[in-house]
């Protein structure tokens, strides 16, 4: 198919006249340039809000059931910073959530990440939902519980042998977040090669259980591969682990400080432009085949929860 026109751009600044002449494009219609999966659009939602049992997202609206709905076929990808904080407890006896007020955005800037619980209530009604919904759950576990500098998979278990019990469909699992900047985070380091070892713990565990033996398995979510520390953590964790040790290799991009964010940054080009070279380096360290293609697990306009006034405003579609 091809299209021609003429373009006149008329510039009377100074008595300047420019004309521009005819302009032709050719546009190839009979093959795709990309083929993407029908959930290429995914979701992401912060572990912190389990630790405020869910804060404002009620599961059991109907507006918001429509609305999820209208997105699906999608991953819900629960993970987080807080991921590695949390345990998974069926006794719901001695519930305690967080006060509303006790923001988790402000966490990620001061690093006061507690241990918190999610009660197998709050689980079944994550998993409610995303039934109804049609989404795919892909949950993030704790890689924090660790001794001797190993990870530590009982929480895990017990997660899992409720969920199988109850019939979940759980689509993929993560272990960890951004463990490149645990140092910064928390004041521990888990190398990649190790974070590989604790990769094939949760595939030993996953294999107990015939229903996740093939399942969706994504890491090791690092920071953004900008960064030496996150390209150098990316690389060890999958030359170490080999391209089974998970199905697509994940890193997270943010364009911007949430705190610091203006307006004039969500439409400067350089930054926009950032991500594009991110992808690249990912392809080309994780090449696939042999390795799973490379998914962004974790993207938004700004860290930290965001830019309040800007990244809940039109401008912030332009990332």
């Amino acid at each position: 198919m091809e299209f021609g026109w003429k373009q006149f751009i008329l510039l009377s600044f100074l008595n300047v006249v420019i004309l521009i002449e005819a302009i032709n494009l050719k546009i190839a219609t009979d093959r795709a340039v990309q083929i993407v999966s029908d959930k290429y659009l995914s979701i992401a939602i912060d572990t912190g809000i389990i630790r405020h049992n869910w804060e404002r997202l009620n599961f059991s609206s109907p507006k918001v059931q429509s609305l999820a709905r209208a997105l699906s076929p999608c991953y819900l990808r629960v993970g987080g910073s807080e991921a590695d904080f949390m345990r998974f407890s069926t006794d719901t006896h001695n519930v305690r959530f967080y006060n509303q007020s006790d923001l988790y955005m402000s966490d990620y800037y001061d690093n006061k990440f507690v241990n918190f619980t999610m009660f197998s209530n709050q689980w079944d009604e994550l998993n409610h939902f995303v039934t109804k919904v049609g989404w795919n759950l892909i949950f993030d576990l704790n890689s924090l519980l660790r001794e001797n500098g190993q990870w530590l998979p009982d929480n895990a278990k017990l997660l899992m042998d409720y969920t199988s019990q109850k019939g979940y469909k759980i689509t993929g699992w993560e272990l960890g977040n951004e463990p490149n900047s645990y140092k910064h985070h928390v004041g521990y380091s888990i190398s990649g090669s190790q974070r590989a070892k604790d990769y094939s713990k949760l595939h030993s565990l996953l294999n107990q259980y015939p229903q996740w033996r093939n399942s969706v398995i994504i890491g090791p979510s690092t920071t953004q591969l900008s960064k030496t520390s996150a390209e150098k953590y990316f690389t060890e964790f999958l030359q170490t682990g080999g391209p089974d040790i998970v199905t697509n290799p994940t890193f997270h991009h943010y364009y911007i400080n949430g705190r610091e964010a203006t307006i004039d940054q969500f439409m400067d080009i350089d930054i926009l432009n950032g991500l594009m070279p991110e992808i690249n380096k990912a392809n080309e360290i994780a090449k696939h085949p042999p390795y799973g293609k490379t998914w962004l697990g974790e993207t938004g306009s700004a860290y930290g929860g965001g830019a309040p006034g800007l990244s809940d405003t039109y401008v912030a579609g332009f990332m």
